[in-house]
């Protein structure tokens, strides 16, 4: 064991000093350091949650959530992927105001579908209480899909404190609304109104940091200049917006297959699950991501060669992750059963399970920015479409077997597949751009 620590610590410090400048590690510390934070309240006050809540209740809340987060993606079109590419600032304050707009006539025609179908479902009683905060979707949806698309016209700028500090307000009003919620006995209501109301907060905030630093280009803006840069992105709407469909669907499967065949209180347990192990995966995933897209493109548009970089950084983070990952899996249960308490160790078998596949999230997905480079959207999608069949393949065979374990099981092996597929393959397109700067 010593000998793997010891090689994993040579590894890490030769990785770093070769691909990491210290402009591009202090953004990502500053990122780490801000979202830690705002990551470490609500993991703090885990084992508060798991106890004023019932599983059935953090059920209810994981489909609330990734219902949102699905419509969020339809609400922007995934515009807010495109702020970072254009050279001009004239483009992108028109690209994010016309994505901004988009969003907000989506979550009016959204709230007009939820009214009538909240109607409907307040009289069927196999509509797992889903009335009483169906409501707040979108409202939900309009201020996470603001959020999002102001935080990549900050992260245009460089603006990393203040991304940190929108995180760090969304968390604190979350949890404190989620506690106070679960004080009142409020169930699952108390758990998606504190949601909401985080999200809320994190929009307002970033955008008023957006209107102090770049107030100056709303001047930019007209009626013309916003459909003219819409249309210049469209293959955003097109490819990357269903490819984004098909990953998150992909990735939500699991607690509509569980919810559905299985129930709120196994969804509950598998939410528990993901959400211990997923916040510090996705913290440091994101946080990497947003910082190496911006570096990675500034590079390649100066003419620089990037595919040993992309290399390297999958390299390094391995060698980060990998004996945290394996503790983890190890002592999974005693984890869960110690933190939580004995009503959840159920939670830990389901995160030993998750494990393989999420360290292949955590050292890809900092990646997922080469195909956007390669104008590669259109593949991008197709190869997303398929993870998407393999998924409900896994996940339906276990229904079958009417087994939760095997369909968890087999989802996480079929995404540590196509994600090793993903690692190949942006390899590949990195050395053909730097083929193509040798032309």
């Amino acid at each position: 064991m010593f000998i793997i620590i010891k090689y994993c610590r040579d590894k890490l410090n030769n990785i770093r000093q070769a691909i990491l400048a210290e402009k591009a590690l202090k953004s990502i510390v500053v990122l780490l350091t801000g979202s830690g934070l705002a990551q470490l309240i609500p993991v703090l006050a885990i084992p508060l949650i798991a106890r004023l809540y019932t599983a059935n209740d953090l059920g209810e809340l994981a489909l609330f959530v990734n219902i949102v987060t699905l419509l969020v993606i339809l609400a922007t079109g995934k515009y807010e992927e495109a702020i970072l590419l254009p050279g001009k600032e004239s483009v992108s304050i028109n690209l994010v105001a016309g994505t901004i707009i988009v969003s907000l006539i989506f979550s009016a025609a959204l709230q007009v579908i939820v009214l009538s179908l909240s109607l409907f479902m307040h009289y069927q009683p196999l509509a797992y209480n889903l009335h009483n905060w169906i409501m707040l979707i979108p409202l939900s949806v309009l201020f996470l899909a603001i959020f999002n698309i102001l935080t990549s016209f900050a992260n245009r700028y460089s603006l990393y404190n203040h991304m940190s500090i929108s995180k760090l307000w969304r968390s604190i009003t979350t949890t404190i609304f989620k506690l106070t919620g679960g004080i009142m006995k409020m169930g699952a209501w108390g758990l998606i109104t504190g949601t909401l109301l985080g999200n809320v907060i994190s929009a307002l905030y970033i955008t008023r940091v957006s209107l102090k630093y770049k107030k100056h280009q709303l001047d930019f803006v007209s009626r013309q200049k916003v459909l003219h840069s819409l249309k210049m992105y469209s293959q955003f709407p097109k490819f990357s917006m269903i490819r984004a469909l098909a990953n998150t669907l992909s990735g939500s499967l699991p607690v509509y297959f569980l919810f559905i065949f299985f129930g709120t209180a196994v969804t509950g347990q598998y939410a528990m699950a993901a959400t211990l192990s997923f916040i510090p995966v996705h913290l440091l995933a994101q946080s990497l991501y947003q910082v190496y897209f911006q570096k990675i493109s500034e590079k390649y548009n100066k003419g620089k060669a990037i595919a040993q970089d992309i290399a390297k950084i999958a390299k390094w983070i391995a060698a980060l992750l990998a004996i945290p990952f394996l503790l983890i899996t190890v002592f999974s249960t005693q984890i869960t059963g110690f933190i939580l308490g004995e009503d959840w160790v159920e939670a830990g078998v389901i995160l030993r399970y998750l494990m393989p596949w999420l360290f292949m999230v955590a050292v890809i997905t900092p990646l997922g920015f080469v195909p956007k480079i390669a104008n590669r959207l259109k593949a991008e999608m197709l190869i997303d479409m398929a993870y998407l069949a393999l998924r409900v393949l896994a996940l339906y065979t276990g229904v079958l077997f009417n087994n939760y374990y095997y369909s968890i099981l087999l989802f996480s092996f079929t995404g540590v597949l196509v994600l090793g597929f993903y690692f190949y393959w942006f390899l590949y397109l990195s050395r053909k751009l730097d083929y193509k700067l040798t032309r």
